[in-house]
């Protein structure tokens, strides 16, 4: 026998003559008196624990509409009433409710899961008297990789626990070498108690078990939890399809906020230790912390006059290198070509450029010219260094300035290396055919 429930996780109260539901995804009101409003908490609050339809008929006639357009909001859902049963009492019930499309499909894959514990897991002891109160069994096995392994319906799944700097723990239902940015794998977490991991990994073997997107807890040692999405290298770009029209700082405040509430290999914006020490006047500074396909961190400097062309630069070119270069698509291309050299006429900001070289002391041969697609490559000779580099990026006309900016911010700051985005091509060894040279 099917029964209708009502969704834990759905808040209904009454403001203003109108009753208000509001669930994980929708939100939606209908006009009606106070004395309605009692009689319908009442009805949901017997949903709530799951009532057969012919009763609802018999006691509430009057709101067979209403438990229409409850379902349809997906407020409501049905559920095999021997299924409600095993699985109602459960610490997991809750989380399929809230988290599955089909509530009666994932507890019964979750019925049918196979559960594995690695004899090398520290929480494993506590995972195991947690699955069993809840009716779920594992066992245990001495070779695997995972923490945790899960197969169910022919699908394997996995929840590793890894340990990153600053005693910060990451629970994630992800293979290590996916987490590896996050940290690595500890046999003893010495300062945070396996009875508060084991409830984590156990939330998330539930989620991977019910197929539901990836999020990872972060645990600091002040027992501080944090849950953020897992991004991962086939998921959608943060801004893409978006950005027409679209001011460069409300862009940018787009992929921050991707940064703050998604765990991914683009660690952060400005977040690394020496940025408080950078001359940042006139030239302003901006910096990408990211992880590299083998878990280094990696610092991306760029620096501009014009703090909103740096902004629009970021969201809309160097971002997506910086997370090609995180995720291992990095492309491939020469960033010089065939093409119109500019003259110092051409050339946006020259005066401005030629000016700040002079007052900072330097030495530069700088070169732009336009590629075969249309956009532009740079290159800049130092004479002081006996060195010629390209800026890692083909752009458009109006960011030029930034990529020298960038140079001479980052020689004035004493950055090299792989955080300068130039890459050098050749040791100067005769005067080159340049814009201008100083």
């Amino acid at each position: 026998m099917n029964l209708l429930k009502y969704r834990s996780n759905c808040r209904i109260h009454y403001r203003d003559g109108a009753i208000l539901f509001t669930g994980d995804r929708q939100k939606f009101s209908i006009r009606a008196t106070e004395t309605v409003y009692t009689e319908i908490h009442r009805m949901l609050g017997e949903l709530s624990d799951g009532v057969p339809e012919s009763r609802l008929s018999e006691g509430y006639p009057e709101y067979g509409k209403l438990l229409e357009l409850l379902e349809k909001q997906d407020l409501l859902y049905r559920i095999d009433a021997q299924l409600l049963e095993r699985h109602g009492r459960t610490d997991y019930f809750r989380i399929v409710e809230t988290e599955a499309e089909d509530v009666d499909a994932a507890l019964r894959q979750i019925a049918a899961a196979r559960i594995s514990i690695s004899t090398s897991f520290e929480a494993g002891r506590e995972l195991a008297v947690l699955l069993r109160d809840n009716g779920l069994s594992a066992c245990t096995d001495g070779d695997q990789e995972d923490d945790v392994q899960v197969r169910t319906e022919g699908r394997d799944g996995r929840v590793n626990v890894v340990e990153g700097n600053g005693r910060v723990l990451a629970i994630a239902p992800a293979n290590r070498q996916e987490i590896g940015f996050l940290g690595s794998r500890r046999e003893s977490h010495d300062w945070i108690s396996p009875g508060l991991v084991a409830p984590f990994v156990f939330s998330q073997l539930i989620m991977e078990i019910i197929g539901k997107a990836p999020d990872v807890f972060l645990i600091n040692e002040d027992a501080e939890v944090e849950r953020k999405r897992l991004h991962r290298s086939e998921d959608a770009f943060p801004v893409d399809g978006e950005t027409a029209g679209e001011d460069p700082f409300a862009r940018f405040n787009r992929l921050e906020r991707f940064v703050g509430s998604r765990s991914s290999r683009i660690l952060s914006f400005n977040g690394n230790p020496e940025y408080e020490d950078y001359r940042q006047r006139p030239l302003q500074v901006l910096t990408i912390q990211y992880a590299d396909p083998s878990d280094t961190v990696r610092n991306l400097f760029l620096a501009d006059l014009d703090y909103e062309r740096l902004a629009d630069f970021v969201s809309a070119t160097a971002f997506r290198e910086v997370m090609r270069r995180a995720y291992g698509n990095e492309r491939k291309e020469e960033l010089n070509g065939p093409g119109r050299m500019l003259g110092p006429d051409e050339f946006p900001e020259w005066d401005t450029i030629r000016q700040l070289i002079e007052d900072k002391g330097m030495e530069l041969s700088i070169t732009a010219g336009e590629a075969s697609n249309g956009e532009y490559w740079i290159r800049i000779g130092d004479l002081q260094t006996g060195r010629t580099s390209m800026f890692d990026f083909r752009v458009a006309r109006e960011f030029i300035p930034l990529a020298v900016y960038s140079y001479i911010s980052a020689k004035e700051n004493g950055v090299d290396g792989e955080a300068l985005p130039y890459s050098a091509i050749r040791t100067i060894r005769e005067p080159l055919e340049v814009n201008g040279s100083w």
